[in-house]
Order: structure tokens, then sequence, then C-alpha cells
């Protein structure tokens, strides 16, 4: 799977305008094995499956030290 952006052009007609939804189990009628982002196209009705981006937040601690010390 091409990892999700939500920019990502549909892949049948080139529209920028796909929704997009988590997924966080297996989806058959698109091929997707486990979570993913779900995307259709509003232009050709086309959907395909996107790989999640996993969160990053530089500088983030659930500590109360804060990571430059």
């Amino acid at each position: 799977m091409e990892p999700f952006f939500a920019a990502n052009a549909c892949p049948r007609c080139g529209s920028s305008a796909a929704s997009y939804t988590l997924h966080e189990t297996a989806c058959p009628k698109i091929g997707a094995g486990g979570e993913h982002m779900h995307r259709q196209c509003p232009a050709c009705g086309h959907e395909w499956a996107e790989a999640p981006r996993t969160l990053r937040i530089s500088g983030y601690t659930d500590s109360e030290t804060p990571l430059d010390e």
C-alpha cells in the first residue's frame, strides 16, 4: 500500500478530491488486510487503501521530565 497523504490523487482518474476514513480492520472489498485509510473518489467512484502514517510529535513525552534534560 502507498502511504496515506490527504492530497494523493485517485489512481484511476487523477482527481485530488478523494475522501478518506480510517478503518481499523481488514476490508476485503478493496484488498486491505488490516488497519488502513479507506479512500473513495467522488469523480469516478474508485475505492482504494493507503497505509496510515504513524503520528510523530517532536519533543512530546507523557512524563513530567522534558526530553532535552
